[in-house]
């Protein structure tokens, strides 16, 4: 248990935003006060952490998924509930299952030249499928066969989009297959989180958040050694730095958090400690667990 896995939640933070800190110094605990005002998580966050986890797993149909389900990725590519409605059917039938590319299933050993169901291949039966017109096959024996459920502008433009996700994830999650240098490591990490961050007016808030904790991380790597280290290792140090747990883009490194406590909202921490309850029990009864 670590001091940021801590939330402490009052009805009176005037009163005891003064008080807890204090108390809590006296363990080594450092707190700090903040106005968390939802139970949302980062969505630029939830982008991270998700593309982190990608080239640590098997980078499966379902990752990719939810990946375009989130809702970063939504608001980057403006797609809506069909949209995402019509990728999901898209996987199912061009078929993808897992692996980003034959190499990426080699790691799990499989022949590294099995490029089949990949993601690579996905990508490859995509761009087929956009540049064939309608009712056109292909002669001989092609490695790839294009998707040829791709009609219309519409399609086609989602098509470009999707492809432009498949690519920055098929990308990272090769780069991803041998050890780095943790400089390496965050640079190419802060690269392919900046390509697919939303640039709409009510991001701007978690986007810069984001960026911030990237420049924090590629500060602590311009001083680390030249030892190159897995992704695993990365991405423990990444999620680390980059404090996914608390709303709305509120990265707060290493420290318990004071925070007012209000009707409705829920917050993620593995500690939830209740303080000054007693002065508004009509308000807040005693049914939290």
């Amino acid at each position: 248990l670590r001091a940021k896995d801590i939330l402490i939640l009052t009805p009176d933070q005037d009163t005891y935003g003064a008080i807890v800190p204090a108390i809590l110094s006296e363990a080594g605990i450092s707190t700090v006060t903040v106005g968390i005002s939802g139970a949302k998580q980062s969505p630029t966050g939830e982008l991270a952490e998700r593309l982190l986890s990608l080239p640590v797993g098997r980078c499966t149909a379902q990752e990719l998924l939810e990946l375009c389900e989130s809702e970063a990725i939504r608001k980057r590519f403006g797609w809506e509930a069909d949209d995402t409605a019509k990728i999901s059917k898209w996987l199912a039938n061009a078929p993808f299952y897992w692996g980003s590319s034959g190499l990426h299933r080699a790691k799990m050993g499989l022949p590294a030249e099995q490029d089949a169901w990949t993601l690579r291949d996905l990508e490859r039966r995509l761009i087929l499928g956009t540049a064939l017109p309608k009712g056109a096959g292909l002669s001989g024996e092609p490695s790839t066969l294009p998707f040829l459920g791709i009609e219309g502008k519409n399609d086609t433009e989602l098509t470009a989009e999707l492809l432009e996700l498949i690519q920055a994830s098929r990308e990272w999650c090769d780069y991803a297959l041998t050890p780095k240098p943790l400089q390496e490591w965050v640079g190419r990490f802060s690269e392919t989180i900046k390509a697919l961050l939303p640039t709409e007016y009510g991001f701007r808030e978690s986007a810069a958040a984001m960026l911030g904790a990237l420049g924090k991380m590629e500060a602590m790597a311009a001083n680390a050694d030249e030892n190159p280290i897995p992704i695993q290792i990365f991405a423990s140090f990444a999620i680390e730095q980059l404090d996914f747990d608390f709303a709305k883009g509120q990265f707060i490194n290493g420290h318990a958090v004071l925070a007012p406590l209000k009707a409705g909202h829920i917050h993620p921490a593995k500690v939830i400690a209740f303080v000054g309850m007693a002065e508004a029990p009509l308000v807040f009864p005693p049914t939290y667990k």
